[in-house]
């Protein structure tokens, strides 16, 4: 349901609950006026009662005074038939002049309730143009800024492809330039240096365009997942065999621990090998000089659960949930990616049906754990 309709429900609902509550209001106030009116009638009726029963009363004793063999005359009959009718003539008139009152009162009343409904349907009417024209600046903006995420989307997906045809020629032309070296048994370490610094760099840059593609392709649901049931142990040992030049240079140590060989998952083998990179990078980024990173698995009831273990500078606990967003860097000044990895990490497990999570404490490290399905299952990516 669109969000127009939706408000349009909305305020149907909104408005037969108005009606329903103002005609439940009329029927009380109706009621509670007819209870009103029917008290005081009874008040005046026993009043009147209680004057006649003691007019009664004085006549009696009058014609008591007077003595039984006496007559009344027939004037003192005709006094009194005069008194009854005159005090007759004046109730009607009092009761005219009462229900006439009580008819004006009742005209008020309404007239009053009327305009303060009008001011409510007025204020409502008011405050609903007002939400409608807010309500349509904020959709507006809305589809300008999903537009220019589109544009900037299909612009990041445009310039990362075009850049990657450079960089395979540097890439290519690096290595004619290094094989020319060693064939030629020439020995300049400046140039081999300047070799490595450039292959170095476009492996770098390569990584971050992989990066921004994958974005673009999980933003379009284009990016597609190859699962079949493979071997974990065997990826672990792809991975630690990957990074073994950067650990053995700088002086870590990466290790296997506490996994079954084999150790059959059905995933991706080369998104989850992504996955693991990124979180073997990113620990290689913090750990010390002659830090260790521990690669581990473990099976459970229907899943496999793989940890990257390191020793670093671990992570503080209000930015554990935050390194899994889009562009998020665990250091504001850091430049070395785009804050990529883990998000497109998360996105990969978890088109898998797996989760990933992290648990750190300061000064002593981190683990990172996802899990995979130990069963066949098909993605939806």
């Amino acid at each position: 349901m669109e969000k127009k309709d939706l408000f349009q429900k909305q305020r149907k609902n909104t408005d037969k609950s108005l009606k329903d509550e103002r005609q439940k209001t009329d029927g009380y106030l109706d009621q509670e006026s007819k209870n009103v009116e029917e008290e005081s009638d009874e008040t005046v009726h026993a009043n009147r009662l209680a004057a006649d029963k003691k007019l009664e009363k004085q006549r009696a004793i009058v014609d008591t005074e007077k003595g039984n063999s006496v007559r009344l005359t027939p004037m003192l009959d005709a006094e009194r038939e005069r008194s009854d009718k005159a005090q007759k003539v004046a109730r009607s008139e009092e009761d005219k002049v009462r229900n006439q009152e009580r008819y004006q009162k009742r005209l008020i009343a309404e007239a009053l309730l009327e305009n303060e409904r009008k001011d409510t349907d007025s204020n409502l009417h008011k405050e609903r143009d007002r939400a409608d024209n807010a309500s349509k600046h904020d959709s507006e903006l809305i589809l300008n800024a999903e537009n220019a995420l589109v544009t900037r989307d299909q612009y990041l997906a445009i310039v990362s492809h075009d850049l990657k045809n450079p960089l395979n020629c540097i890439s290519l032309s690096a290595g004619i330039v290094r094989n020319s070296i060693n064939k030629k048994g020439e020995e300049n370490e400046s140039l081999v240096v300047a070799v490595e610094l450039i292959e170095r760099s476009v492996a770098h840059m390569d990584r971050m365009i992989s990066d921004l593609l994958d974005v673009e392709r999980m933003s379009s649901e284009k990016l597609v997942l190859n699962r079949s049931n493979s071997d974990i142990y065997a990826l672990l040992c792809e991975c630690k065999d990957l990074f073994a030049p950067t650990v053995s240079n700088k002086e870590f140590s990466m290790t296997i621990e506490n996994c079954p060989n084999p150790l059959m998952a059905n995933f991706d083998n080369e998104r989850i090998l992504q996955v693991l990179s990124n979180l073997i990078g990113n620990a290689l980024k913090f750990i010390p000089i002659g830090g260790t990173i521990k690669l581990s698995a473990k099976k459970q009831a229907t899943e496999v659960e793989i940890s990257v273990t390191d020793n670093g500078d671990g992570i503080p606990r209000e930015m554990r949930t935050k390194i899994f967003e889009r562009f998020s860097q665990l250091h504001k000044n850091d430049r070395r990616g785009l804050g990529l990895g883990l998000f497109i990490s998360k996105w990969i497990v978890e088109a898998h049906d797996g989760k990933i999570s992290v648990n750190s404490e300061i000064g002593k490290g981190s683990v990172f754990s996802f899990t995979l399905p130990t069963t066949d299952g098909e993605s939806s990516f």
